[in-house]
Protein backbone atom coordinates (compact mmCIF):
# COMPACT_ATOMS: atom_id res chain seq x y z
CA UNK A 1 0.00 0.00 0.00
CA UNK A 2 2.73 2.38 0.35
CA UNK A 3 3.33 2.02 -2.88
CA UNK A 4 -0.12 3.15 -4.08
CA UNK A 5 -0.13 6.03 -1.72
CA UNK A 6 2.96 7.44 -2.83
CA UNK A 7 2.18 7.21 -6.09
CA UNK A 8 -1.53 8.59 -5.90
CA UNK A 9 0.63 11.75 -3.59
CA UNK A 10 2.92 12.60 -6.66
CA UNK A 11 -0.35 12.13 -9.42
CA UNK A 12 -1.60 15.06 -7.25
CA UNK A 13 1.47 17.23 -7.30
CA UNK A 14 1.93 16.75 -10.75
CA UNK A 15 -1.47 17.48 -12.13
CA UNK A 16 -1.18 21.38 -9.59
CA UNK A 17 -1.12 24.18 -11.87
CA UNK A 18 2.98 25.68 -11.91
CA UNK A 19 2.82 28.79 -9.84
CA UNK A 20 3.06 32.31 -12.16
CA UNK A 21 5.86 34.74 -12.28
CA UNK A 22 6.27 38.09 -13.13
CA UNK A 23 9.11 40.56 -13.77
CA UNK A 24 9.23 44.25 -14.02
CA UNK A 25 11.39 46.56 -16.18
CA UNK A 26 12.50 50.00 -15.57
CA UNK A 27 11.83 52.54 -18.46
CA UNK A 28 13.01 56.25 -18.64
CA UNK A 29 14.92 58.50 -21.73
CA UNK A 30 17.14 61.38 -21.32
CA UNK A 31 15.75 64.74 -23.22
CA UNK A 32 18.16 67.45 -23.98
CA UNK A 33 17.43 71.13 -24.31
CA UNK A 34 17.12 71.81 -28.13
CA UNK A 35 19.57 73.90 -29.48
CA UNK A 36 18.99 77.39 -30.43
CA UNK A 37 21.34 78.77 -33.05
CA UNK A 38 21.49 82.67 -33.76
CA UNK A 39 23.74 84.96 -36.01
CA UNK A 40 24.74 87.57 -33.60
CA UNK A 41 26.96 89.69 -36.35
CA UNK A 42 27.52 89.83 -40.21
CA UNK A 43 30.01 89.04 -41.69
CA UNK A 44 31.21 92.14 -43.33
CA UNK A 45 35.03 93.19 -45.42
CA UNK A 46 34.18 96.84 -45.36
CA UNK A 47 34.76 99.16 -48.11
CA UNK A 48 37.33 98.00 -50.63
CA UNK A 49 38.69 99.96 -54.07
CA UNK A 50 39.95 97.50 -56.51
CA UNK A 51 42.48 97.86 -59.07
CA UNK A 52 41.23 98.38 -62.51
CA UNK A 53 43.98 96.56 -63.55
CA UNK A 54 44.53 93.39 -61.19
CA UNK A 55 42.58 91.05 -59.16
CA UNK A 56 43.35 90.92 -55.18
CA UNK A 57 41.97 89.45 -52.38
CA UNK A 58 40.55 91.35 -48.47
CA UNK A 59 41.54 88.41 -45.73
CA UNK A 60 39.49 88.50 -42.65
CA UNK A 61 40.90 86.13 -39.77
CA UNK A 62 38.25 85.65 -36.81
CA UNK A 63 38.66 85.60 -33.18
CA UNK A 64 37.21 85.17 -30.13
CA UNK A 65 38.81 88.26 -28.82
CA UNK A 66 39.02 90.62 -32.20
CA UNK A 67 39.35 89.89 -35.88
CA UNK A 68 41.48 91.39 -38.68
CA UNK A 69 41.18 92.31 -42.42
CA UNK A 70 44.25 92.64 -44.56
CA UNK A 71 44.07 93.53 -48.20
CA UNK A 72 46.24 92.36 -50.72
CA UNK A 73 48.58 95.18 -52.37
CA UNK A 74 46.04 95.40 -55.88
CA UNK A 75 43.54 96.57 -53.41
CA UNK A 76 42.74 99.49 -51.03
CA UNK A 77 41.20 99.03 -47.45
CA UNK A 78 39.05 101.54 -46.72
CA UNK A 79 37.34 101.54 -43.78
CA UNK A 80 37.72 99.78 -40.33
CA UNK A 81 34.33 98.51 -40.04
CA UNK A 82 34.18 95.15 -40.99
CA UNK A 83 32.99 92.72 -39.17
CA UNK A 84 33.38 88.62 -38.39
CA UNK A 85 30.33 86.40 -38.60
CA UNK A 86 29.41 85.20 -34.97
CA UNK A 87 26.89 82.69 -34.05
CA UNK A 88 25.72 82.05 -30.53
CA UNK A 89 24.84 78.37 -30.25
CA UNK A 90 22.63 77.56 -26.97
CA UNK A 91 21.75 74.05 -26.00
CA UNK A 92 22.05 71.12 -22.73
CA UNK A 93 24.70 72.11 -20.43
CA UNK A 94 28.60 70.69 -21.34
CA UNK A 95 27.00 68.52 -24.36
CA UNK A 96 29.22 68.57 -27.75
CA UNK A 97 27.92 69.82 -30.78
CA UNK A 98 29.29 69.97 -34.39
CA UNK A 99 29.24 72.49 -36.98
CA UNK A 100 29.78 73.20 -40.48
CA UNK A 101 29.31 76.18 -43.00
CA UNK A 102 30.30 75.65 -46.86
CA UNK A 103 33.41 75.76 -47.86
CA UNK A 104 32.65 79.15 -50.19
CA UNK A 105 30.14 81.32 -50.42
CA UNK A 106 29.20 83.84 -53.39
CA UNK A 107 28.28 87.95 -52.85
CA UNK A 108 26.28 89.88 -55.19
CA UNK A 109 26.03 93.41 -56.03
CA UNK A 110 21.90 92.48 -57.73
CA UNK A 111 23.57 93.28 -61.32
CA UNK A 112 26.56 92.76 -62.72
CA UNK A 113 29.06 91.94 -59.89
CA UNK A 114 29.58 88.69 -57.99
CA UNK A 115 32.14 87.94 -55.81
CA UNK A 116 33.48 84.33 -53.69
CA UNK A 117 34.26 84.63 -50.15
CA UNK A 118 36.71 81.39 -48.93
CA UNK A 119 34.88 81.01 -45.39
CA UNK A 120 37.42 80.40 -42.44
CA UNK A 121 36.36 79.46 -38.96
CA UNK A 122 38.44 80.94 -35.67
CA UNK A 123 39.40 76.79 -35.68
CA UNK A 124 37.92 75.73 -38.43
CA UNK A 125 35.02 75.25 -41.00
CA UNK A 126 33.64 72.49 -39.80
CA UNK A 127 34.42 70.65 -36.83
CA UNK A 128 33.18 69.99 -32.62
CA UNK A 129 32.45 72.38 -30.27
CA UNK A 130 31.29 72.03 -26.26
CA UNK A 131 28.74 73.50 -24.63
CA UNK A 132 30.47 75.11 -21.88
CA UNK A 133 27.44 76.16 -19.51
CA UNK A 134 24.76 75.45 -21.97
CA UNK A 135 26.79 78.45 -24.92
CA UNK A 136 29.27 78.78 -27.54
CA UNK A 137 30.38 81.41 -29.58
CA UNK A 138 31.16 80.58 -33.14
CA UNK A 139 33.20 83.66 -35.12
CA UNK A 140 33.66 82.75 -39.57
CA UNK A 141 35.58 85.56 -41.44
CA UNK A 142 37.55 84.54 -44.90
CA UNK A 143 39.30 85.47 -48.02
CA UNK A 144 36.57 87.98 -49.92
CA UNK A 145 38.42 87.54 -53.81
CA UNK A 146 38.07 91.10 -55.65
CA UNK A 147 38.50 91.01 -59.71
CA UNK A 148 40.12 93.61 -61.44
CA UNK A 149 37.67 96.48 -62.34
CA UNK A 150 34.94 95.10 -59.98
CA UNK A 151 31.94 96.64 -60.54
CA UNK A 152 30.88 99.03 -57.81
CA UNK A 153 27.73 98.37 -55.10
CA UNK A 154 26.61 96.87 -52.14
CA UNK A 155 27.34 93.52 -52.25
CA UNK A 156 25.44 90.77 -50.15
CA UNK A 157 24.96 87.22 -49.98
CA UNK A 158 24.78 84.74 -46.89
CA UNK A 159 25.66 81.50 -45.81
CA UNK A 160 23.48 78.93 -43.10
CA UNK A 161 25.63 77.33 -40.14
CA UNK A 162 24.46 73.72 -39.29
CA UNK A 163 24.65 72.77 -35.70
CA UNK A 164 23.71 69.43 -34.58
CA UNK A 165 24.34 67.45 -31.37
CA UNK A 166 27.07 64.90 -31.04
Amino acid sequence: MKIKSTLAAAMVIASLPAAADTASSNNGAVIIGPLQVSNTQALYFGTIAPSVSASGTANLVPSASAATRTCSAELACLTNDFTQAEFTVIGDIDRVVTYDVPANVSVSNGSTGNMTIALAGESAINGTRVLTGGISRLNFGGTLSVAANQPPGDYTGQFTLTVEYQ
